[in-house]
């Protein structure tokens, strides 16, 4: 991912998107399941951790990810059920627009 969408995803960890959302495009409304140069989903990323109990796994995870990255500046992860509230809203709405066309493509190539 471009380190833009490494910060969105610190954004979304700290319950704070609105502050990131404005400046990055990170995923054009059709576009959830493109990948980066780093074949990285970032809709996929955004999946994972609303499956997670806690945001310090996730906050682990990008950081696991994305070693030179650093955090935003006086970052503090949100609580589980904020984090997931924050992805529900801005994540939820674009995957369910992207999975149709992404399920007719998989259909196609099995020749179905």
């Amino acid at each position: 991912m471009s380190p833009e969408q490494v910060q969105f995803c610190y954004a979304i960890v700290q319950g704070t998107p609105l502050k990131a959302l404005p400046n990055v495009d990170l995923l054009p409304k059709n576009d959830i399941f493109k990948n980066s140069d780093f074949k990285f989903y970032p809709g996929i990323f955004a999946l994972w951790a609303y499956r997670q109990n806690n945001g310090q796994e996730i906050v682990k995870k990008l950081q696991q990810l994305f070693p030179h990255e650093p955090l935003p500046e006086g970052f503090k992860p949100a609580s589980i059920h904020e984090i997931r509230n924050r992805i529900r809203e801005y994540i939820f709405p674009r995957v369910k627009s992207s999975l149709f066309p992404m399920l007719q493509n998989f259909a196609t190539l099995a020749g179905a």
